[in-house]
């Protein structure tokens, strides 16, 4: 069974301790994190899955749970550019969430946040804390309806950021969406055979 902290280690083990900007954008380095949630999620996920936006035509979510309308995105922020990049990366998530949710208003959206650095000067934790309270007031005005922030400071050096928004949270944030869409299936199947 994958861990979390298998998870981060392989991205450590697959970007170098440079962080080849190359390897990133592989996109191999979070094969495990797939791998990860399929195995605690209750549904089947599908990595790299294109669905339909209200704006564009269509936008790739990196883990998309399609039985039970959930869809996450996983990005990550290193020292070199969280600074510059965090209102990008801000920009991104947001313009994603509003053009799916005004397609389709009944999905889930998680966000997982990587802060992958060793470094802990002023200018690279505030821009941290700053991510955090944006996607915090993303969760209040209904643009998400997940988050999971992890900083990842090299192998098996990894820790949570929040405990609001912790990993147990967030995987049990899912499964409830998944118990909830099962329990109104069951409850149409319950209605059909009643009225057959």
């Amino acid at each position: 069974m994958i861990t979390i902290n298998d998870v981060l280690n392989h991205y450590w083990d697959t970007v170098g301790t440079e962080q080849d900007t190359f390897k990133i954008r592989g996109d191999n380095h979070f094969s495990k994190l797939n791998d990860y949630l399929n195995d605690k999620i209750h549904a089947k996920g599908i990595p790299e899955s294109f669905i339909s936006c209200a704006y564009r035509n269509r936008k790739s979510w990196d883990m998309h749970f399609p039985d039970i309308n959930v869809a996450i995105e996983y990005k990550t922020f290193t020292a070199k550019g969280i600074a510059g990049n965090k209102n990008n990366r801000i920009e991104e998530a947001l313009g994603s969430s509003i053009d799916l949710k005004t397609k389709h208003p009944h999905y889930k959206l998680g966000f997982i946040a990587v802060f992958a650095f060793r470094e802990n000067s002023m200018p690279v934790v505030k821009a941290r804390e700053i991510v955090i309270e944006v996607f915090d007031r993303m969760i209040s005005d209904g643009h998400y309806d997940m988050f999971l922030p992890i900083q990842t400071m090299g192998i098996n050096n990894h820790f949570e950021l929040s405990e609001k928004y912790s990993l147990d949270t967030f995987i049990k944030s899912i499964n409830y969406n998944t118990q909830q869409k099962n329990g109104s299936l069951s409850m149409k199947s319950n209605l059909n055979s009643f009225f057959v």
